[in-house]
């Protein structure tokens, strides 16, 4: 991380950092990965590095967005990973290489909420590394 202008300023390294902090078959969100690198207001750029190829598609997946849910499932688009079209991913696919639980219903896939990892889980894993 770095520091700017009093800010923390969050890197790809440091969102990489968190996601292989999640086990097989976690995810966790964008909020949630900022959050746990002492930077709560920072999921969009989380988001816009998840986005950017500097994380592989797997990687990717496992940060999802957290808002919008259907009962016990979170739900994305099935594709959602237009800066990775060149290497013939889509989240589906990701998903199964990350054994990660999920379900395709049209064009929505959907990751069960109890697979998330919060903020405080994901700081404490970190922590144990620092």
């Amino acid at each position: 991380m770095n520091q700017q202008n009093g800010k923390t300023q969050l890197t790809a390294d440091d969102v990489r950092a968190v996601i292989h902090e999640l086990r097989d078959g976690e995810v966790t969100g964008y909020g949630e990965v900022a959050a746990a690198l002492g930077s709560p207001r920072g999921a969009q750029a989380v988001g816009s590095i998840v986005r950017r190829k500097d994380v592989t598609p797997v990687e990717a997946a496992r940060v999802i967005p957290t808002t919008k849910t259907r009962g016990a499932w979170f739900v994305m688009s099935l594709l959602g990973f237009e800066s990775h079209a060149d290497s013939h991913y889509d989240r589906r696919r990701a998903l199964e290489e990350a054994g990660v639980q999920h379900r395709v219903e049209g064009e929505d896939v959907l990751v069960p909420v109890a697979a998330l990892v919060d903020r405080d889980e994901l700081r404490k894993r970190l922590d144990t590394h620092s």
